[in-house]
């Protein structure tokens, strides 16, 4: 899923900065004053993270969902020229493995028979057809949005879109490195992770600035975690070649709701 962050597009220039917030003056695309307001220490702090994030250009991530008996593992490096993407996914006993790669124009997978099913919505006799061998979607398909959910850089900044209300957290450690948290509500539209609406909790690393961390501040149901490393390391995609056209295949995928 390929999301703009919708909160980079303002230029914001702090003129004050109190206890309750920043005063701030908004300009236009143009650089033109429209309005001025305050607005809370906390949102400043994610919205510079994101900004840093930004201009970074790539980072490692791993995402990780957890509902029931199912667990997947997601482990991406996102750039500007698109994302490798590691998908390990777990139902009861049962693991499957499966990789994809992210263009702007294709998506490839590849994994095995039960990646293909439960992940993928294959049906049972094509997951183990076409289990091993890389597969195309092109971005005007459905699939392409689900493979790229969490294998683009846009989509991973997405998650750094909050809303009000916003709350500046005790700074502290995380996995050894000082950070400070905020936070917030996730933004419409909805992330490739949490749901639009819930409150999330994002850690920023003190000394560089950028975001180490997004999860929901409650538990519940399902749980999900999105880890950040590796800022600006070089992403080298390479597309797979020799991959079957998925417009030849894309009718015999089930729906979710479909028996397989």
């Amino acid at each position: 899923m390929r999301i703009r962050v919708p909160l980079l597009t303002l230029a914001i220039v702090a003129s004050s900065v109190t206890a309750a917030g920043a005063t701030v003056r908004i300009n236009d695309s143009k650089g033109k004053p429209t309005t001025t307001t305050t607005v809370p220490v906390a949102a400043l702090t994610v919205r510079a993270a994101a900004q840093a994030a930004l201009s970074a250009g790539s980072v490692h991530a791993v995402w990780t969902s957890t509902y029931g008996n199912h667990t997947y593992t997601n482990t991406v490096d996102a750039g500007a020229s698109g994302g490798i993407v590691s998908i390990s996914s777990t139902v009861g006993k049962l693991h499957g493995q499966a990789m994809a790669i992210v263009t702007p124009a294709l998506a490839y997978i590849q994994g095995d028979a039960f990646s293909l099913k439960n992940t993928f919505n294959f049906s049972t006799p094509n997951s183990k057809k076409y289990a091993g061998k890389w597969i195309a979607f092109s971005s005007q398909q459905d699939l392409y949005e689900s493979i790229s959910a969490t294998g683009t850089f846009s989509s991973l900044l997405a998650n750094l879109n909050l809303k009000a209300p916003f709350v500046s957290l005790k700074s502290s450690i995380l996995n050894g490195v000082a950070v400070t948290g905020v936070q917030g509500t996730a933004a419409s539209p909805t992330t490739s992770t949490g749901p639009s609406g819930q409150v999330v909790l994002v850690y920023i690393a003190t000394a560089t600035g950028l975001p180490v961390r997004v999860c929901p501040k409650a538990g519940g149901s399902y749980k999900w975690n999105l880890q950040f490393s590796k800022w600006g390391d070089p992403v080298n995609v390479v597309p797979p070649s020799g991959a079957i056209s998925g417009s030849t295949i894309s009718h015999l995928i089930v729906r979710p709701s479909s028996s397989s």
